[in-house]
Parts: structure tokens; sequence; C-alpha cells
């Protein structure tokens, strides 16, 4: 249920506030890296990590497009 919330929220969301939510998820995601024990988990997480980022980067390079 509240990851149907998360993506109620992220799409009723403006292009900045969406922008902001990815870095807070990046963030969150490195974090998680940081303290991970298995190196495989470890590598997950920073991918996920630079997924995050790569799509606020492009939502802000699009509204800047606008």
């Amino acid at each position: 249920m509240a990851d149907i919330a998360i993506s109620a929220e992220f799409l009723g969301s403006s292009g900045p506030e969406r922008v902001k939510k990815c870095r807070q998820l990046a963030a969150e995601a490195a974090a998680l890296a940081a303290n991970a024990i298995n190196p495989e988990t470890r590598r997950n997480y920073l991918d996920l990590e630079r997924q995050w980022r790569e799509l606020a980067n492009e939502m802000e390079q699009i509204e800047g497009e606008n």
C-alpha cells in the first residue's frame, strides 16, 4: 500500500518536486549502500542511486527545455 501512496504522490507533484524526490531516493539508496555488508547488495544500492540521480538529471533537463 505504501508503494501506491508514493506513486500517487510522485505523479501528482510538479516537476521540481519530482526531481527533489528522485534526489532524496538517491540519497537513501546511497545510505543503504554505505551500510550494506554484502558486496552484491552494496552494488545494487549504488546502481539504484545512480539511476535515481540520472532520472533527476533528465527531468531537470526536460524542465529546462520547456
